[in-house]
C-alpha cells in the first residue's frame, strides 16, 4: 500500500476553478460598486453646484450665464456649458463665474473626465442659463437655470434617475433630456 500525501490533478483543477469563479464574482461586484459610487458622487456634485448657484444668485441677483469669460456662448453641446475636460471647446472651466467669484473652488467636474465625445452619450455635467420667459416658463419668475447629469452609469437605457428632481416649463421638459436634472428661477 502506498501512502499518498498530495492532491490529484482533478482535485487541483477543481480548486483552481473555484478560485477563478470566486475572483470573477468579486471583480463583478467591485465594478458595480465603483459605478454606484461614481453615480453617488455625481448626485452630490450636482447638489453642491446647485447650492453654489444659489449663493451666486444671492450675491449678484442673477444666476451665472454659463458663457465663457470672453462673453461668447459655449461652442459645443448645443449651447450647454459642460464639465468634462472642456468638452464644449470654449477654453474655460465649467461655469466660470462660480470659480472667478470664489464661491466654489474647484468647481466639481465629472468623475471620469473625457476629452471630446458626444454631448449626449459622454458622462458630463451640463449647465444652461435661460432668459426671462423663454421655453414657456413664466416671465414673472425671472431667468432660470438647468443643471443636469446626462449619463448615469447605473441607470439603463438612458432612463431618468428615480431621485431626479426634474425641471420643466410649458414649452420644454428638461427632465426627459438628462438622467438627473434640476433647475431654478431667479425670481
Amino acid at each position: 500500500m502506498r501512502n499518498r500525501s498530495g492532491f490529484t490533478l482533478i482535485e487541483l483543477l477543481v480548486i483552481l476553478s473555484i478560485i477563478g469563479l470566486l475572483s470573477s464574482v468579486t471583480l463583478a461586484a467591485l465594478s458595480s460598486a465603483k459605478r454606484k459610487a461614481r453615480d453617488a458622487r455625481r448626485m452630490a456634485d450636482i447638489k453642491q453646484l446647485q447650492l453654489a448657484l444659489e449663493l451666486y444668485r444671492d450675491r449678484f441677483g442673477v444666476y451665472p450665464t454659463g458663457e465663457s469669460e470672453a462673453g461668447a456662448p459655449p461652442a459645443g453641446c448645443w449651447g450647454w456649458d459642460t464639465s468634462s475636460v472642456d468638452l464644449n471647446g470654449d477654453g474655460y472651466p465649467f461655469i466660470p463665474p462660480l470659480a472667478t467669484s470664489g464661491i466654489i473652488l474647484p468647481v466639481p467636474v465629472e468623475p471620469i473626465p473625457v476629452a471630446g465625445g458626444d454631448c449626449d452619450l459622454t458622462p458630463i455635467y451640463k449647465y444652461a442659463h435661460y432668459s426671462v420667459g423663454t421655453n414657456g416658463c413664466p416671465a414673472d419668475k425671472g431667468g432660470y437655470y438647468v443643471l443636469e447629469v446626462n449619463v448615469m452609469e447605473t441607470i439603463p437605457n438612458f432612463g431618468i434617475h428615480p431621485l431626479s428632481p426634474g425641471f420643466k416649463c410649458a414649452g420644454r421638459d428638461w427632465s426627459l433630456e438628462g438622467q438627473y436634472t434640476m433647475g431654478g428661477f431667479e425670481g
